[in-house]
């Protein structure tokens, strides 16, 4: 599905898209900032409706629909008032950025336009697209916004962990584990910048690694991974990803939570960090239950089957060795 980057209608809104990125979190108005974020607004689309299938057309309408009221309630607050001098206006612009990410409470049309994305769609929504707007909240005094933010990450790490379990759609699973990731992200924004900047890397890894695999098996269920008719070794590197992602140690995705509440606690925002071990603990028994079962499969089937089950070794030791590698080094340092 490489070749769906490659179209030449995707040569021209891919680039665009990653520019306004970079020009909307480098701007220095709001002015500035909300006319690149309207171009990547008009970029985004044609990715959706790009190899969609039938639901494409409603979803494009739904993200645009959403987007455009995000857009104006953004501009209206930042024509109020300066976002860090007006305590009002400054409630709404933030609020609005969280809308345009998906993040709970606004999060029902992150999950509603779930299954009519492809997975490379999905992937530069659940990462590329979250980047503009966490960057712009930044420029916000977290002395004043402190109590919003802290709701916020802890709203989302609610209903990210506790919504992923009535899933059975790979998509709506995976959205609803970035709503759960965006509460850290959220909580290690109000520690620095360097913070939640290495957590959205090292969770953007785990993204496309485990989007990558879902991608070229071509599924869309929980049902499709049990399948036997898949390899041992994808068995592996899915459950494997599966695992990381759940925070599970000493994979990669423990790393960065351990970082997170580390410095958490050093500031005693002792309440914060008890909700979101509490809700990562809902998401790891979701994500582990359903990786060991994968892996009990692939070690059942791989006693049994006559064909070449580890023809994808190469690529599961490349995927195990990326997500231990970082833990290990940072115990051994």
């Amino acid at each position: 599905m490489l070749w769906v980057f490659l179209h030449p209608s995707m040569l021209v809104f891919i680039p665009v898209l990653l520019v306004t990125v970079f020009f909307a979190a480098s701007a220095q108005s709001w002015f500035f900032a909300w006319i690149a974020l309207e171009v990547n607004l008009f970029c985004f689309l044609p990715l959706i409706l790009f190899m969609g299938n039938k639901y494409s057309t409603e979803a494009t309408i739904k993200y645009f629909l959403v987007q455009t009221i995000a857009s104006i309630i953004l501009f209206i607050s930042t024509i109020v008032g300066q976002p860090w001098m007006t305590m009002g206006s400054s409630w709404f612009t933030l609020s609005a950025l969280m809308f345009k990410m998906g993040s709970a409470p606004f999060h029902q049309w992150l999950i509603s336009i779930a299954d009519a994305l492809n997975w490379h769609s999905s992937f530069l929504l659940m990462t590329v697209q979250k980047l503009a707007p966490l960057a712009l909240v930044t420029n916000f005094s977290f002395n004043d916004e402190m109590q919003t933010l802290l709701g916020f990450s802890i709203i989302s790490a609610i209903v990210g962990s506790v919504g992923g379990l009535l899933q059975s759609s790979l998509r709506k699973i995976m959205m609803f584990s970035s709503i759960s990731h965006l509460s850290w992200v959220i909580a290690a924004m109000m520690i620095s910048q360097t913070l939640w900047m290495m957590y959205f890397m090292v969770y953007s890894i785990m993204v496309c690694m485990l989007l990558s695999s879902f991608n070229s098996l071509q599924v869309a269920k929980l049902s499709d991974l049990m399948n036997s008719s898949l390899s041992p070794s994808m068995k592996l590197i899915i459950s494997s990803s599966f695992l990381s992602m759940s925070g599970l140690p000493p994979l990669l995705g423990f790393l960065p939570k351990l970082i997170v509440l580390d410095q958490l606690i050093l500031k005693s925002m002792i309440f914060l960090s008890l909700s979101l071990v509490l809700f990562a603990l809902v998401s790891m028994f979701f994500y582990v239950r359903m990786g060991l079962s994968m892996l009990s499969l692939s070690l059942k089937y791989a006693i049994w089957s006559t064909m070449k089950p580890w023809r994808n070794t190469p690529l599961l030791i490349l995927n195990v060795t990326l997500l231990l590698a970082p833990s290990i080094l940072y115990f051994l340092c």
